[in-house]
């Protein structure tokens, strides 16, 4: 996991540094058991630690944990990073913890009602209510209203290439022959060598051309950062991820640090401050598309 959060952010290289930042993550949690849910949670705190500053951008899982949504703690967590949290909560501190679901609002209603055009299925309903974003998505395409993209298609026989060799074996081939692949020039050759009478037979090589890598498919399309002009500053995306939600409307003021968007990456979400206290001008992104890194999510004017 790791390994593939720091590919995806371009970051391969702070690999080490990110196995030294996890045992002081997690003491700062309070020495949390490394199992799930709490393996990937330090993994990715750690992970942004490093490549963003010390807890200059904390998970929406890890503020639930010192919320006490996952229970109390096994050891003391740090007093300083509490506190930073609860400031970001508006001061507000909870007192004794208590069963996570009893401060819960129903959503069954809201999730019915965000689907009422699409379908009334209790389980289209509760897919969406448990995946807002990419479920959603996929309750357009399974009902028609989008159409099914090329990825999600069911591949048919032609698409699969063959494997089968285009040259047969002799018919005299010994039980001592042996099959070896031979790669050359990005190609693969298909030999088989079979000792006769002190010498080596080989057959009519098959060619197999090396297969192409396949091209990832292409992010959201979204604005560059040339788009910002004058004073404006531009919130840009970290790393790579989809933009779960948006808590601000363009023409609001907010104060720096203040929390714009949510963005989910590296298996997280992750809130989004503003980098300046000023208006929002711009929310180019809309809720669930693909951004990449340095992508403008939001510009505001001081």
């Amino acid at each position: 996991n790791l390994v593939s959060q720091l590919r995806e952010a371009d970051a391969l290289d702070k690999l080490d540094d990110v196995l030294e930042e996890i045992p002081r993550t997690r003491a700062d949690l309070g020495f949390p058991p490394l199992v799930t849910p709490m393996s990937q949670m330090v993994g990715s705190q750690s992970v942004s630690n490093v490549l963003f500053g010390r807890y200059t951008m904390i998970s929406e899982p890890v503020k639930e944990y010192f919320r006490g949504n996952f229970g109390t703690p096994p050891s003391a967590v740090d007093e300083d990073l509490k506190a930073k949290i609860i400031e970001q909560d508006g001061g507000n501190e909870r007192g004794t913890p208590v069963r996570p679901g009893a401060i819960l609002d129903p959503e069954m209603d809201s999730a019915r009602e965000a689907v009422n055009d699409i379908t009334s299925n209790i389980d289209d309903v509760l897919i969406y209510a448990l995946y807002p974003q990419t479920g959603l998505r996929f309750l357009k395409i399974k009902h028609g209203i989008e159409p099914v993209p090329d990825e999600m298609k069911p591949k048919n026989d032609d698409d699969q290439p063959s494997t089968s060799p285009s040259h047969t074996l002799p018919t005299d081939v010994s039980a001592s022959a042996r099959r070896f692949n031979v790669y050359a020039q990005g190609q693969r050759f298909e030999v088989v060598v079979d000792p006769v009478d002190g010498a080596n037979v080989i057959t009519p090589p098959s060619r197999i051309p090396a297969s192409a890598s396949p091209t990832p498919p292409a992010a959201a399309s979204v604005p560059s950062g040339s788009l910002v002009t004058g004073g404006d500053v531009a919130l840009l995306s970290p790393m790579p991820g989809m933009l779960v939600s948006i808590a601000v409307e363009i023409g609001q003021t907010v104060s720096a640090g203040e929390t714009v968007l949510k963005l989910e990456a590296m298996k997280m979400q992750n809130s989004l401050p503003a980098p300046i206290a000023g208006t929002v001008k711009e929310l180019p992104v809309a809720p669930g598309a693909q951004v990449a890194k340095d992508d403008v999510l939001a510009i505001i004017a001081p």
